[in-house]
């Protein structure tokens, strides 16, 4: 793979209700499991990244990528407009995004990678190619913590620009109304 300059600035998420059409992108690396009622796949591409949570209620992705492109069916927003949490009848979602410099990043990333050992915790990592020898590597990593609620954190760095973008989405199911007997 070649080195490719891209920017923290041109982010977006595209959401839908269906499973991706990886084809359509340059697929690095991914990987699939399931717990209890609930198939989680994910990748990271060298867009950016996805994942995709199929239950026999829903199907859901959300897609992270550095290009503009056309994605039938799908919800596009750039990253500065996603404030607005999705609510349908079998779930809610919310995405969440914070860009910091290098020196708090390596904070920060140092705490999204403490993750790994967390039984319920599945990542992606790739270390993209440089531009030049002796630059810093660009970096993507897909954290995936399964729980009451299907939780998505990434982290994708932009060396060039000193600029590291930490992602959180939330995928869950609203709460069931009780009865009492």
């Amino acid at each position: 793979m070649k080195y490719v300059e891209q920017s923290y600035k041109d982010l977006r998420l595209y959401l839908l209700e269906e499973e991706i059409q990886k084809g359509r992108f340059h697929l690095i690396s991914e990987s699939k499991f399931s717990n209890n009622n609930c198939e989680i796949e994910f990748g990271i591409l060298a867009e950016s990244h996805f994942v995709t949570v199929k239950k026999p209620e829903y199907i859901f992705s959300e897609i992270c990528a550095c290009i503009d492109i056309n994605i039938p069916n799908a919800k596009k927003f750039l990253l500065t407009d996603t404030r607005k949490a999705i609510r349908n009848k079998e779930f809610a979602y919310s995405f969440t995004h914070k860009v910091t410099n290098f020196s708090v990043g390596t904070v920060r990333l140092a705490a999204l990678r403490s993750k790994r050992a967390h039984p319920y915790c599945y990542y992606l990592e790739h270390v993209f190619p440089t531009a030049l020898p002796g630059e810093i590597s660009p970096v993507t990593e897909v954290y995936i913590t399964m729980g009451d609620q299907v939780l998505i954190e990434s982290v994708h760095t932009y060396p060039n620009k000193d600029a590291m973008v930490f992602t959180i989405s939330t995928l869950e199911e609203p709460l069931k109304s009780i009865t009492t007997v």
